[in-house]
């Protein structure tokens, strides 16, 4: 059955999303290519006054209502009340909206905007018989999408990756919709020479969205001296945005330009563009607050700076454009940066990374960002083959999937979803923290990764919420943070019994004064929690040379060693390190009864205790033969039902080495 037999005439579209351009732009898109295809009849349009929507939507002349809705703050439960009852209003709103309409197809593009629509489509389903498609640009959906789901008939996303995080299994992976003027065959030379680009002049473009950002036009406008002086022909395009009140972009980047760039800038005739050169004039400096034709910049630039919004990424990829992109921080999900990451993943771009500011303000810091920016543009080979890879992830058939999925929608067909779908290594261990740290461990320095959780960490560290602060502790120790070892320790004196034993945990990773570890392991010892004990004991056995003096410590040791009615975990980690502090024969005395203990775990404790006391040396040559004898009197049967029995390997290396 064709779409005109099912649909007889004409077909409405009723588009949602928006508050942003990001969710008003690609609805818009997803109809210019439903035409292509549906015979589209009356569309109309629902947003929130005072939003993108009512600017951009009128003028590509579409009707638009408007109702109430408000986002998710998740903060406070008096800002999550007076949310839910304005969606509630919009929900009561919307209802009229679609009774009168009757739209045989929803698009709704997502944000706390398309909220109220998808959820009355849903109440109205047995009486106004719409599909509802819901568009999911990012690689992490925020909450709304989520929900919307549940409803939805089909999820196109723009990421491999998305899948995992939407609570339905209808998903269509069919990539970005962007407009047809990224995908249309250009003659790049033509487009230079009528921007004036000279032929032999490499163009950088930097660009921060239409309100632009602080972080993008303060790195670049810093940049400027390095690279006059780089002796390269440079054409940098720069669009500072549009924000103003707060932070004014454009009178804040006019004068860091002239006062740290060190560039006189000039009114350019009949625009509202400044320009200015170096003093060689191989430096050639336009400042504008906005592009209005960002595309044929974007088809003129050698190397493009900017944000990693999944549209961005996807016009970046479209072209196939090298770019370093610096993810908007602190957005819902991060979801920024981890489309960046999913990039970056793929050899497609580079990334840095945003970190909070002292003032509150995110910055980059800049010699990081330079030192990347001017290795670009002396390596044309590296920047040829970011984006070919960059080139590689957009899908070119994203109008014929689209297509094939509403045309299925509405003829009751069987869709295409998702079934399986592979995640990069990082976001596997993602939500993981103890996989997460364990895998920043083996990461190299200056990885993608040990970049990314480096600077999650300044922001762990300063929550509220105690499990992410736990969870900042965990990464200080995998990303050998040293210079977090204060804070780590006013955490033990603040912190509850997972933060003080974490603290503990991440110490053992770095290396820390001597004193504050004398500190840590007699208090550590002496806890009310018994993790925290286990884990002090630890800390001692890897310090034993420095505390063997401390006769305290060693009096703690001997006190858990003999304690009735101690934990098993902390027996077991006592029993490791005695031999470390001991003498054998009083080592011997304290561990006598737990050879044939009932706990396989200290046994193999014992095992283990003296494996590290042979490799440190503390056992003399002469004494084997006596070790070996109290060995042998080890029970080493377990009640494991498994093939293998680990304290019999143990014992079997243990005696190997005494022989």
């Amino acid at each position: 059955m064709s779409d005109q037999q099912k649909h007889p005439g004409t077909m409405k579209v009723l588009l949602t999303g928006g508050g942003t351009g990001g969710h008003v732009y690609p609805p818009l898109a997803l109809l210019e290519i439903l035409r292509s295809r549906f015979p589209i009849g009356d569309v109309l349009y629902v947003g929130i006054r005072g939003r993108a929507e009512e600017r951009i939507v009128p003028a590509h002349g579409l009707p638009i209502r408007y109702i109430d809705s408000a986002p998710w703050s998740g903060l406070q439960p008096a800002a999550m009340a007076r949310a839910l009852f304005r969606i509630g209003r919009g929900v009561l709103q919307s209802i009229p909206i679609l009774l009168k309409f009757r739209p045989h197809l929803i698009l709704a593009a997502g944000g706390y905007v398309s909220a109220p629509i998808t959820l009355a489509s849903f109440l109205l389903r047995p009486f106004v018989r719409s599909r509802l498609v819901v568009d999911e640009q990012n690689l992490y959906p925020g909450l709304m999408n989520r929900i919307a789901s549940l409803f939805a008939h089909a999820v196109l996303v723009s990421f491999p990756e998305t899948p995992y995080y939407i609570w339905n299994q209808r998903c269509v992976y069919t990539g970005y919709p962007v407009r047809d003027v990224f995908t249309t065959a250009a003659d790049r030379g033509a487009i230079r020479a009528r921007l004036g680009v000279p032929p032999d002049a490499l163009m950088l473009l930097a660009y921060g969205g239409s309100m632009g950002s602080r972080s993008i036009n303060r790195l670049i406008a810093e940049s400027l001296l390095e690279l006059a002086r780089c002796g390269r022909r440079i054409v940098l395009v720069h669009a500072a945005g549009l924000a103003t009140g707060d932070y004014d972009a454009w009178a804040d980047t006019r004068t860091l330009a002239q006062t740290r760039g060190g560039i006189a800038l000039a009114p350019v005739p009949e625009t509202d563009g400044l320009v200015g050169y170096s003093s060689d004039g191989l430096l050639e400096y336009r400042l504008m607050p906005y592009l209005h034709q960002i595309v044929d910049y974007l088809q003129a630039a050698d190397l493009v700076v900017g944000r990693a919004g999944a549209g961005t990424l996807a016009e970046l990829a479209a072209l196939g454009k090298p770019a370093i992109v610096i993810p908007k921080r602190g957005l819902p999900g991060d979801h920024q940066e981890l489309n960046a990451i999913s990039l970056a993943e793929r050899g497609g771009c580079e990334v840095c990374f945003e970190r909070p500011g002292p003032d509150g303000v995110d910055y980059v810091v800049h010699r990081e960002f330079l030192d990347l920016l001017l290795a670009l543009l002396a390596d044309p080979a590296r920047l040829t083959r970011l984006g070919e890879q960059a080139g590689q992830f957009f899908i070119r058939d994203f109008k014929e999937k689209i297509c094939d999925t509403v045309g299925r929608l509405l003829e009751g067909r069987e869709v295409d979803y998702v079934l399986e779908f592979e995640l990069p290594k990082g976001l596997k261990i993602q939500k993981q923290i103890d996989a997460l740290t364990a895998f920043l461990r083996n990461e190299p320095p200056g990885s993608l990764y040990r970049r990314y959780y480096g600077i999650q960490v300044d922001t762990d560290l300063k929550s509220t919420d105690w499990q992410i602060v736990n969870r900042g502790i965990k990464l200080c120790g995998a990303l050998q943070r040293t210079d977090k070892v204060s804070e780590l320790c006013g955490f033990f004196d603040s912190g509850n019994g997972f933060i003080r034993r974490n603290v503990l945990a991440a110490i053992r990773e770095l290396e820390v004064d001597y004193g504050m570890v004398v500190n840590l392991v007699r208090r550590g010892l002496d806890d009310s929690y018994f993790e925290v004990r286990a884990g002090a004991a630890v800390l001692a056995g890897q310090y034993f040379d420095q505390l063997a003096g401390h006769a305290d410590v060693l009096q703690r040791l001997r006190a858990l060693a003999a304690k009735r009615f101690e934990v098993s975990e902390v027996q077991a980690a006592v029993i490791q390190v005695l031999p470390l502090f001991f003498p054998l024969d009083d080592y011997f005395k304290m561990v006598d009864r737990f050879r044939f203990a009932r706990n396989v775990r200290l046994r193999q404790a014992i095992l283990s205790g003296i494996q590290r006391a042979l490799a440190a040396g503390r056992i003399r040559r002469e004494d084997m033969d006596r070790v070996r004898q109290f060995v042998k009197e080890i029970l080493i049967t377990t009640s494991s039902f498994k093939p293998e029995f680990s304290i019999r390997e143990s014992y079997r290396e243990l005696y190997d080495k005494l022989s």
